[in-house]
């Protein structure tokens, strides 16, 4: 078969965005390719931290808050926000539902795993991406 013969491959069409990290510029077209986007039946203790994230996000007025390291204004929908800060409002978020001798670092590491597997988001050089 021709090169001109063969039948068109589907394409898929994103927007690119690119982000600026300490390790240079990275597409997000590539990285909402990564990890697939679910949909839980019922919201997850995930999505009651991303909605808390979300909510802090608009609270503070972005890009105001030293919290927030970059807001692109190509994309709207796209943010950083500090682990530090991420870390804090996980913990908040999940520590009454935890046994008491969970250590904070645990809950974290937990809280994290959790929400980097049910949500369109990626941790990049510390940070946590939220497309």
């Amino acid at each position: 078969m021709k090169e001109a013969e063969k039948p068109e491959q589907m394409r898929f069409e994103l927007t690119p965005t690119t982000f600026q990290s300490s390790v240079g510029t990275v597409n997000s077209a590539y990285l909402s390719l990564l990890i697939p986007s679910t949909q839980p039946a019922k919201p997850t203790r995930a999505d009651v931290i991303y909605q808390a994230l979300l909510d802090t996000l608009d609270k503070k007025g972005v890009p105001l808050s030293p919290s927030i390291l970059c807001k692109h204004p190509e994309y709207k929908n796209h943010s950083s926000v500090k682990l530090s800060e991420w870390r804090n409002l996980a913990y908040s978020e999940l520590a009454k539902d935890l046994p008491k001798q969970s250590s904070q670092q645990a809950t974290f590491a937990r809280c994290k795993n959790e929400l980097l597997n049910t949500k369109n988001i990626v941790e990049l050089d510390g940070f946590i991406v939220i497309p």
